[in-house]
């Protein structure tokens, strides 16, 4: 049998290699096209016993398609291949028989099975002890090969096995296979038999994942936007770390040898673990972030832009809406005519039109063809908050736009030029590259602001004098519906952004710049420690 079995085997990689080369000189011929990669051909099991009459099934793990089969002898074993499956039937014997089922593939790759055929078979498992670690990818289960049997399997688990696996056995009959997944700590035992009463016993044993070591269970950030960082001495690299309040911290690094930075987004606290690439995870560790409330001193020199141009290629109508509320805390040092508050040019931007010689000071509403001045002026050397609110819902222009200063609507604003007026308001359109400004824009070098920032907000509703006054020192966290970004300029440290802490669902940090006579704008700029002052 074994000689006939090495002639048939001999005859077929001839024949393959003849037909091959003349189907490559042809496939040459007829096409240019870059070849495809080629695969080896695997198969999900290279040895199989079966009885007569029964079939099973094995899969093509990876091959180049168009696969062909052949037998060294049909009438013991019968294959058939059809898509990436392939199934062995046996016919029947007098005592034994050994086959070589061949698959070939359209590259001429090729692969075997060896087949056993009987009447009666022992049952031998691949495996007869196995050892899981719970929750551990590629370790919390395996797969178990019955080897040699007569069909017609079943698993019977002992010791109280079912509390502490989960068997996988739909491919029990017509693979010859089972999975066992370990779900708790313990050990049993897996008894396999067949319809003629043939068994195999497995002993199964499930063990506790180890944790990951952690350098601390805890740590204090002591800046808004500061660092710590932590180490991982064990471990398998991968890793990410899972906050339970992802507004409060968020990772700066990692790395694979197990350093990993936390960076504060806000103060407050939240607790987290580390989890590696097998699914190894840590005791959880506590995050406090305590940062002083600080501003951030733009003295003409830094400003601030907000990208909403990103997350407009993602969802164009995440940028746009009928109403908006752009709120500002700032401590203004000097006048000058153009000076920036915040906001978009040549679209919705608030700035200060007049000089320092000049007798009033009003903030100004500017857009395309649109010209808004307050009747109140603005004083220097303390505290403001300005809150402009447009609902575009309203027909007039005097219910349309409504400027707070201080808590305080202005009843009075003046009206100097409202040819274009709001329909909606797009916060990714702006003369300036787009951006939502803060403290210069329209790139000329007079437009710089004389002062210090504390916080900016932008709203997606259109906010009531109420819940202005109600939230101007302070946010309350019941106030957060429609805050579609918020940055607190309290960072703390050299940084070149300030955290964007809304609940837009995306992150639109404020990247930090330099005011330059050059053409060099909108480019990150980390700023000194020193800019940032205390909030009185």
């Amino acid at each position: 049998m074994r000689e006939k079995i090495y002639s048939f085997i001999l005859f077929l990689v001839v024949t393959l290699f003849i037909t091959g080369c003349g189907d490559d000189e042809k496939a040459n011929e007829l096409t240019d096209e870059k070849p495809k990669e080629v695969v080896a051909l695997k198969l999900e099991r290279e040895k199989v016993s079966l009885i007569p009459d029964e079939s099973i099934s094995i899969k093509i793990i990876s091959g180049n398609d168009n696969y062909k089969v052949y037998s060294s002898d049909n009438k013991i074993v019968n294959a058939s291949v059809s898509g990436g499956l392939l199934t062995l039937t046996a016919g029947a014997v007098s005592d034994k028989a050994n086959v070589v089922v061949v698959v070939v593939d359209q590259m001429y790759k090729r692969a075997s099975v060896d087949v056993d055929v009987a009447n009666e078979f022992g049952m031998t498992l691949s495996i007869d002890e196995i050892t899981l670690r719970e929750g551990v990818k590629g370790e919390e289960e395996a797969t178990v090969v019955i080897e040699t049997g007569n069909f017609g399997y079943h698993l019977e688990l002992l010791n109280g096995l079912d509390r502490y696996v989960e068997i996988d056995d739909k491919n029990l009959e017509t693979a010859g296979k089972f999975v066992v997944k370990g779900i708790a700590v313990g050990e049993g035992r897996i008894k396999v038999t067949d319809k003629k009463r043939k068994e195999s016993i497995l002993h199964v044993t499930v063990l506790k994942a180890p944790s990951l070591i952690l350098s601390t269970t805890s740590m204090v950030i002591n800046a808004v936007q500061g660092k710590e960082v932590l180490t991982v001495s064990n471990g398998n690299g991968g890793y990410k770390v899972v906050f339970d309040d992802p507004a409060i911290a968020k990772t700066a690094y990692v790395t694979e040898g197990g350093m990993i930075a936390i960076v504060g987004k806000k103060n407050g606290h939240t607790s987290a673990y580390i989890e590696d690439r097998k699914g190894l995870k840590s005791e959880p560790f506590f995050v406090q972030v305590e940062g002083p409330q600080y501003a951030m001193k733009l003295d003409e020199q830094y400003y601030g832009y907000a990208n909403f141009k990103d997350i407009e290629r993602i969802n164009s109508s995440l940028t746009r809406s009928k109403q908006i509320t752009f709120e500002m805390r700032c401590y203004m040092t000097g006048y000058r005519g153009g000076q920036t508050f915040m906001g978009l040019g040549n679209n919705l931007l608030l700035r200060g039109p007049n000089d320092d010689y000049r007798p009033t000071h009003p903030i100004a509403i500017v857009g395309d063809d649109l010209e808004i001045e307050s009747s109140i002026s603005f004083k220097l050397h303390e505290w403001m908050h300005i809150a402009l609110v447009v609902d575009c819902n309203k027909p007039e222009a005097k219910e349309k736009y409504q400027l707070y200063i201080n808590g305080v609507k202005d009843e009075n604003l003046t009206f100097k030029n409202i040819s274009r007026q709001h329909t909606e308001v797009n916060l990714a359109s702006s003369s300036d590259d787009n951006k939502f400004v803060v403290g210069w824009a329209t790139n000329q070098y007079w437009c710089r602001m004389l002062g210090t920032v504390s916080e900016v907000r932008v709203w997606k509703t259109a906010r009531t004098m109420q819940q202005i006054n109600d939230n101007m020192r302070r946010l309350k966290k019941e106030e957060i519906q429609g805050l579609f970004a918020r940055w607190d300029f309290s960072a703390g440290v050299a940084t070149d952004y300030i955290q964007d802490t809304g609940y837009s669902g995306c992150e639109i940090n404020m990247t930090l710049s330099e005011v330059k006579h050059d053409d060099k704008h909108y480019r990150p700029v980390v700023v000194p420690e020193n800019v940032y002052v205390p909030v009185d």
